[in-house]
């Protein structure tokens, strides 16, 4: 049985490729929402999975999944997002070890604030296996926790025939792409207030492009218009198709992460496309894949003028940038790919899966 608090569209790949490998015995659950951060399953979770509702604890700071627990007891191995705001996953991570059932833990390995830690070495010392995201992230489990089988799947939303580039000119890529939820933790504004900044020096065909949708949406439109830059600031809203990605990212010349990095540095660099980073944020894993040089540049976090002198750098480069898309594209895939994470799914599935037929064949 695999299990997560909500399943995003950039997700479902994955699950249907489990799906289709393993049919009807593999049961997928998940959550219809994360209450404490608002996010929901996508439109077509219900293909792959059973979408339970999700139930706000302690005024939505934690969730409790319906039916998980009793899901849990009835398979023979669970891999559970490893999400410390969720009782339900504590309660069914803890009857499944007091009964001898493996339970494989799947996520980042270490919250964003370390108030949380006590329950995560609770959890850990109850779990049988981990998957991280990073090679960084497994090194680190195996030495705090060798009873561990770890494994890296690493956190990626394309397939390595899809890594590659847009087939338009050098002469279509004059954007600046911020792709993610527009909150505050992401730090759209800082983007948008040194691209103001940068503005005059920028060739004139230069755009300023968010992909996403959230909060902050109408108050950056706002924003860019006293800015003097709304005609050159657009918004395109939340996009999962890929080859409308592909068409984004083959118009852009370089990608933009102002606040901490997720999943969009690996996508931005399958699509061949580099992207500037502020250097201290509380970023996820998936910084691992921002190398200075080959797939990034660093900023100083919270630093308008500092980015707004490295946008400018990137236009004064852009026929560099343009001719080194393919390696970076290739490098990418070779690293950073659906392909992987399915392997290593697959892997922990039947490395915990034989030992338990072998142990039902000999009773």
């Amino acid at each position: 049985m695999l299990n997560q608090t909500v399943l995003p569209d950039y997700r479902l790949p994955l699950f249907e490729a489990l799906r289709e490998r393993y049919g009807a015995g593999l049961v997928i659950t998940c959550g219809d929402e994360s209450p404490p951060s608002g996010l929901r399953s996508c439109t077509h979770a219900r293909r792959v999975a059973t979408v339970r509702e999700n139930v706000g604890v302690l005024g939505r700071r934690l969730v409790w999944q319906r039916g998980l627990v009793e899901d849990a007891r009835r398979t023979p191995l669970l891999i559970t997002e490893f999400n410390m705001r969720a009782p339900s996953t504590w309660a069914a991570l803890a009857e499944r070890h007091a009964r001898g059932l493996p339970t494989v833990l799947w996520g980042h390995s270490r919250g964003r604030t370390r108030a949380f830690e006590p329950l995560r070495r609770w959890m850990l010392r109850r779990a049988d296996g981990f998957i991280t995201y990073t090679n960084t992230q497994a090194e680190a489990i195996r030495r705090e926790c060798p009873w561990l089988s770890v494994r890296t799947a690493p956190n990626a939303v394309m397939w390595q025939r899809d890594c590659w580039l847009h087939e338009g000119t050098d002469d279509d890529a004059w954007d600046i792409l911020f792709v993610g939820r527009l909150i505050i933790a992401k730090k759209p504004l800082l983007l948008l207030r040194a691209f103001a900044e940068a503005a005059p020096l920028l060739p004139p065909r230069a755009r300023l492009v968010f992909v996403g949708d959230g909060p902050e949406r109408a108050g950056l439109h706002s924003e860019a218009s006293r800015l003097g830059v709304g005609g050159r600031v657009h918004f395109h809203g939340h996009e999962a198709d890929v080859e409308e990605l592909r068409r984004l990212y083959g118009r852009t010349v370089i990608s933009v992460s102002p606040g901490y990095v997720g999943l969009s540095a690996t996508q931005s660099f399958a699509f061949g496309v580099p992207m500037l980073v502020a250097a201290e944020e509380a970023h996820s894993p998936e910084l691992e894949a921002c190398v200075e040089g080959i797939s990034a540049r660093f900023f100083t976090s919270g630093d308008a003028a500092d980015l707004a002198h490295l946008l400018v750098d990137s236009y004064e480069h852009r026929d560099a940038l343009l001719r080194g898309r393919r390696s970076l594209s290739e490098w990418t895939s070779s690293r950073y790919s659906l392909d992987r994470m399915v392997q290593t799914f697959e892997e922990t599935i039947e490395d915990f899966m034989s030992p338990l037929q072998r142990e039902c064949a000999a009773t």
